[in-house]
């Protein structure tokens, strides 16, 4: 009796697990997802105004790399490492504990904010030197580079504080605030952009890299308006919270220094494995148009219009598949530490069992549709070019490697495996390194994107095994969900090619408003194959949860 009992509980337990994975990740990835679709979006206008040869996109990314990397040493573990604190006191009841840590937080990303500004914006221009790499005959000044690099700083005062607000909710295993308050924020960027630039552009007739520089500090815009939703959500849970502060078990009390330092020591693996992607961006903006123009023998400002292809246009796009990764990360971290910290061993192995499972799901599919439709996808954003639907295509599968990395690197923290988080990053950054000339030497700008894929294919083998060894992880049931993915994706894959074919006997994919037609009617096939294989299989049902069952009768699918 006490068994059948016990199993009901764990039953249970593991069904509300399940249940607060999929709407979280729901939420984080609807935010997410909405953030980068119109992240994306903007750029049709952004480079219409701007001109599609004037070399906008290159001079964005030249300063959004550097500023990615502050940011992230500012601020980007501390969302994470604020959720998985949070989220472990709460485990045990200890609320106070919990309150204190964000309180004495706020501080501290307020401090690291303002540091960090101080750094960009007074060491702009030996950053810019260093992104130009020493060439004179590029297509903008080291002074203009420097000029956007300042205009980024700004936005360093206030999303380090805002980040931890979000983590903070995490931690209580509510996404809705984060979730909408990304939308807001990309929002008021985008209007705030858009709005500047066509001014700049078309009213003043002024020049580009003026119009980069406001679209720039767009980023602070927005974070204002993001912290303002996020203001609003805290006054609304205030007798939530103040509730869990009376019920506190008040056993733990540390110092302000004690919890800065565990503060430090949790986020610093965070912060090295958030900048992950942006630090892989750094090699390439450093030594991608050097190897071209001394070893390929391209002219500089071409290799610059080569890389901002890649860095800057494929990169935003494949962007908004890996945010599919980086919401369920979010979402599974906190569930994870708090099983994690109770003892349900049992649970962890479930919970990661079903997170890599249900990214998997999404990520395949998503990744290899957008291949599929790689030319009109990339006409629709930035106009015709041949070599930009391959190197979207080659981008697209290798966005499968970084969300990976992003989601496993998550769940090898919540259960304590931190320093082989970073070992792991480590190796896969010295792998990159080495590969990095010869393959940009023999295949150019795919040569950047073999030489990442290479790098976070050794992370994330290192932390597969890792994640085995600790957790004894049993990856046949695993294995078998993800081969009949590959083989439902490979099927979605096959029929979408086929309609794109056909349907491109009437629709010019170089025309951008036929694109845009030849997109939407081979994501609807895309979508009614991949979603009709997964309900008539039962795999749906599976991974997320019995609501699809409702689905399926509606659909009449058998």
């Amino acid at each position: 009796m006490q068994d059948s009992r016990s199993n009901n509980i764990n039953t249970t337990e593991a069904k509300t697990s399940k249940q607060k994975m999929i709407s979280g990740s729901a939420w984080m990835t609807a935010g997410s997802m909405f953030s980068r679709i119109l992240g994306a979006i903007y750029v049709i206008p952004w480079l219409i105004w701007l001109g599609k040869d004037s070399g906008a996109n290159t001079l964005f990314g030249y300063g959004y790399v550097p500023y990615t990397i502050f940011l992230s040493i500012a601020s980007a573990g501390i969302p994470s490492a604020i959720a998985k604190q949070v989220a472990r006191y709460n485990a045990v009841g200890e609320y106070k504990t919990s309150n204190k840590l964000f309180r004495q937080g706020l501080l501290l990303m307020i401090g690291t904010g303002i540091i960090c500004f101080l750094v960009m914006f007074f060491g702009a221009e030996m950053i810019a030197k260093w992104t130009v790499a020493g060439k004179t005959d590029t297509l903008f000044p080291i002074t203009d580079v420097a000029k956007v690099i300042r205009s980024l700083s700004w936005a360093l005062l206030v999303i380090p504080a805002m980040s931890l607000v979000r983590g903070y909710f995490q931690g209580y295993q509510n996404m809705v605030p984060s979730a909408t308050s990304q939308m807001i924020e990309q929002i008021f960027r985008v209007i705030f952009m858009l709005g500047a630039t066509f001014t700049i552009m078309k009213l003043w007739n002024g020049q580009v890299v003026d119009a980069v520089t406001a679209s720039t500090f767009a980023a602070f815009i927005g974070a204002l308006f993001s912290c303002g939703l996020l203001f609003y959500y805290w006054v609304k849970a205030k007798p939530s919270l103040e509730r869990n502060l009376m019920e506190s078990r008040n056993q733990m009390d540390f110092s302000t220094m004690e919890i800065f330092k565990e503060m430090i020591a949790t986020a610093i693996p965070f912060i090295l494995v958030g900048t992950a992607i942006p630090i892989y961006q750094q090699i390439d903006q450093f030594s991608f148009v050097k190897i071209m123009t001394d070893s390929v023998g391209i002219a500089t400002k071409t290799a610059e219009v080569t890389f901002g292809i890649v860095n800057f246009n494929t990169n935003k796009l494949i962007m908004i598949i890996i945010s599919l990764a980086i919401a369920i990360a979010t979402t599974v971290l906190p569930l994870i530490t708090e099983s994690y910290t109770n003892g349900k061993i049992g649970a962890v192995r479930t919970q990661v069992s079903e997170a890599i499972q249900l990214f998997f799901f999404v990520m395949l599919p998503a990744a290899f549709g957008m291949a599929a439709i790689a030319g009109p996808m990339y006409t629709i954003f930035y106009g015709y070019s041949a070599n930009g639907e391959w190197v979207l295509i080659a981008a697209s599968i290798s966005s499968i490697l970084l969300g990976l990395f992003t989601l496993i690197a998550s769940i090898a923290q919540g259960v304590e495996q931190q320093k082989f988080s970073i070992l792991a990053l480590g190796v896969g950054i010295v792998v990159k390194m080495i590969t990095q000339y010869p393959l940009v030497f023999m295949f150019k700008e795919y040569g950047i994107i073999l030489s990442t894929s290479f790098g976070f294919t050794v992370s994330c083998i290192m932390i597969a095994m890792s994640l085995k060894s600790k957790l004894n992880m049993q990856f046949k049931l695993m294995l078998k969900r993800i081969l009949l993915i590959i083989l439902m994706t490979a099927i979605m894959l096959i029929v979408t090619l086929l309609a794109k074919m056909i349907f491109g006997w009437f629709l010019n994919e170089a025309s951008r408003g036929q694109a845009f037609i030849l997109v939407m009617l081979c994501v609807a096939v895309a979508g009614g194959t991949y979603g009709y294989l997964a309900l008539k299989i039962r795999l749906a049902d599976k991974l997320l949860g019995d609501k699809v069952a409702g689905l399926r009768r509606k659909l009449k699918i058998k």
